[in-house]
């Protein structure tokens, strides 16, 4: 990434592009090559997302389950719950996260993690929690898939400037996807000169001081 005063210039893959305001939003890979963001304070940790596919009558009948975070006193239940939604492959699944706090990965060693299927051990007591939350649950198919979480040290997601013209949405704490939405919404209302919001605390939302 080349910041050329009037836009910013960034090298992908897919080519080279230019804008006059980026957000990086780069989940695990924000210190992947030279952007703003790799000196932000961020730790990466690896954990394992649970997909199951209920029986077309629970699907029909959780059809209007909200995304839940589940924190009850015990640390060790904490999870996330992503409601009834069909997938690429066309299967309607419930999908169930465990947070697990980070530890310093480099890109190359999350990379090999995306490339596995996660760990199947996890599954099982995934799956045990999403049966105490729906108890009767009829699974009819399941199957487990890598994931990464970007943990940031006030358990908010940083949304803020890094350069004059480079901004980020970067640490979801391991709950980002149930409320991307509006994260995506405060990240762009900010990079065009909006208003925060007033009843949110701006300052839960800031990077750390020197990164």
């Amino acid at each position: 990434m080349l910041d050329l005063g009037t836009a910013v210039e960034i090298g992908t893959s897919a080519g080279v592009f230019r804008a006059g305001r980026v957000v990086l939003a780069t989940g695990p890979f924000f210190a992947h090559g030279l952007t703003p963001a790799e000196g932000l304070d961020l730790t990466v940790g690896t954990h394992t997302m649970l997909h199951v596919e209920p029986s077309p009558a629970d699907a029909e009948r959780l059809a209007d389950l909200p995304s839940l975070i589940v924190r009850p006193d015990a640390e060790d239940r904490h999870f996330f719950v992503l409601p009834p939604r069909a997938g690429p492959d066309g299967r309607v699944v419930i999908k169930i996260g465990v947070p697990q706090h980070g530890r310093r990965l480099d890109a190359d060693r999350t990379a090999a993690w995306f490339r596995t299927d996660g760990d199947p051990r996890a599954a099982v007591r995934q799956e045990r929690l999403l049966l105490d939350l729906l108890p009767g649950l009829d699974v009819a198919w399941r199957r487990t898939v890598p994931c990464a979480t970007t943990y940031t040290g006030k358990g908010h997601p940083v949304i803020d400037d890094l350069s004059d013209r480079v901004s980020a949405l970067i640490g979801g704490n391991g709950y980002a996807a149930k409320c991307a939405p509006a994260l995506g919404g405060l990240a762009a209302g900010r990079i065009l000169g909006e208003p925060w919001p007033t009843e949110l605390d701006r300052g839960l939302f800031e990077r750390a001081p020197g990164s």
